[in-house]
């Protein structure tokens, strides 16, 4: 996160409770920066103080709650101007499918244990950003301004992507997400080409489209990543149901 005087930028899960007193903002950038209102679901104590300690550093990110489960985090929504919410990649999926039923423009952080580059790009593909453990306070702040802004990044220890809105510039388009959604469920191509009204051979492609964009050479790369269900679809991008 920060970096210490003298030091180099430590990673989010380096911090103790009191790091936060030795900690000097590095990033100078930020000081002309809108304020965001941030909240923090389900994390181990450790990530959660490491955490809190780079946020509660930056004047201009308001953490407004910390440590709530998931129907916690759909009440604050629900009844607050909450701009990012930040997640563990265990929840990632269940919680950003509510949120965004609930938000669809709120911007959504997810922190994990060295996410491999098809995870991380899979929930790009979906406007959700994606850090490392060991992502610096840098990639922390500007993941919470690019999420708050509309966009998303991936910041992992082999690979660095960033998307200014997710909503118009998609890693994959709305016909690869309707498409790779029906993939990874066991689909066959004439399946697929059968519920989506396209040819077997535009479903062929598509689907090698986003297998290559998520960089996952097959259909068992894609199992266990987090996807959305095939019906959710983003209606802010004009986007209608796939089916």
């Amino acid at each position: 996160m920060m970096a210490p005087p003298g030091g180099s930028s430590a990673p989010i899960n380096a911090h103790a409770v009191s790091a936060a007193e030795d900690i000097v903002p590095s990033c100078r950038d930020l000081q002309d920066r809108p304020a965001i209102s941030v909240v923090l679901g389900r994390f181990g104590r450790l990530v959660r103080c490491g955490l809190l300690a780079d946020l509660q550093n930056e004047p201009r990110i308001h953490v407004l709650a910390e440590n709530l489960d998931e129907s916690s985090l759909e009440a604050l929504v629900r009844r607050a101007s909450i701009q990012v919410v930040i997640v563990d990649e265990a929840a990632v999926q269940s919680v950003s499918l509510a949120l965004r039923m609930i938000a669809p423009d709120i911007g959504l952080l997810a922190i994990g244990r060295e996410p491999t580059p098809t995870y991380g790009r899979a929930l790009l593909a979906w406007g959700v950003s994606c850090l490392d453990l060991d992502a610096t306070s840098e990639d922390v702040y500007e993941a919470l301004h690019l999420a708050a802004a509309g966009g998303c990044m991936f910041v992992s220890r082999s690979d660095r992507v960033e998307c200014p809105n997710w909503q118009t510039e998609s890693l994959l388009s709305g016909r690869e997400r309707a498409v790779l959604a029906r993939h990874v469920d066991g689909d066959s191509y004439e399946q697929i080409a059968f519920a989506l009204k396209i040819s077997v051979r535009t479903a062929k492609a598509h689907t090698a489209s986003a297998r290559r964009k998520l960089r996952a050479s097959s259909r068992r790369d894609l199992l266990g990543i987090p996807l959305p269900t095939r019906d959710w679809h983003l209606s802010r991008a004009g986007e209608a149901p796939a089916s």
